[in-house]
């Protein structure tokens, strides 16, 4: 049987430090900002943010890239608070665990002439994604498919199971207008910790991912994973 001590216990997740994304080369002007260190030891509930205890839909704080002038925060949902080593998304079988967190990386100050955003997290999950991660710009609601994505071994281990990097690469070089902000949005499944994550934009527009769009795979590449933690749960 379940109960709150053991997701709790549970929700401790223990992971390596290192951070498996694709080294992306962009040419011409690039920047790139990362997210590393996402847990609790860092993002405390005195600092804004939720536990397992605390149904806040949002976060009182976004997270700042390490460099940069990205953010990362939750929209909404019950779920995806800070734990040991990453930010978790906890499922219950009834409210107020059931509802799966909304995340969104705003940019608020782009690279001149952006053309093409890459975005990429290491994380390991085990339900379908509810929404993959869409852009919108120029405060609009585009809401655009990621034009190429991919899927890599990634740098973590979670109760035996090996975490994948994701990668979503845009093509913005014929929107037509200057982009002058613009937010990635996506809806993580359950059982999900998101432990780094990076964005890189530049202002030319090449294909770095390696393979075209990979959303089958990424909607059903859940079956085995954190299939250990529901069992311990059980």
């Amino acid at each position: 049987m379940e109960n709150k001590t053991t997701i709790s216990l549970l929700a401790l997740l223990s992971g390596s430090t290192a951070f498996a994304t694709l080294n992306i080369g962009l040419p011409n002007g690039s920047t790139t900002e990362s997210w590393s260190d996402l847990n609790s030891t860092n993002y405390t509930v005195e600092d804004g943010y939720n536990t397992i205890g605390n149904f806040d839909a949002g976060w009182s704080t976004a997270i700042a890239s390490d460099t940069g002038t990205a953010t990362f925060d939750k929209l909404a949902g019950t779920n995806g608070y800070p734990a040991s080593s990453s930010i978790y998304n906890f499922e219950d079988f009834a409210p107020p665990f059931s509802e799966p967190g909304v995340y969104f990386i705003t940019e608020a100050s782009p690279i001149a002439g952006l053309e093409t955003v890459v975005f990429q997290t290491d994380t390991v999950f085990s339900d379908p994604f509810p929404q993959l991660p869409v852009l919108s710009y120029n405060g609009g609601s585009q809401e655009l498919s990621a034009d190429l994505t991919d899927t890599t071994v990634g740098g973590f281990n979670f109760a035996g199971d090996q975490s994948q990097n994701l990668s979503f690469q845009w093509d913005l070089s014929s929107v037509g207008e200057s982009i002058t902000d613009f937010v990635i949005q996506w809806q993580s499944p359950n059982h999900t910790a998101n432990f780094q994550m990076q964005l890189d934009q530049g202002d030319t527009f090449v294909g770095v991912i390696p393979e075209p769009s990979h959303y089958v795979l990424l909607t059903s590449l859940c079956a085995g994973t954190l299939l250990m933690l529901r069992r311990k749960r059980c």
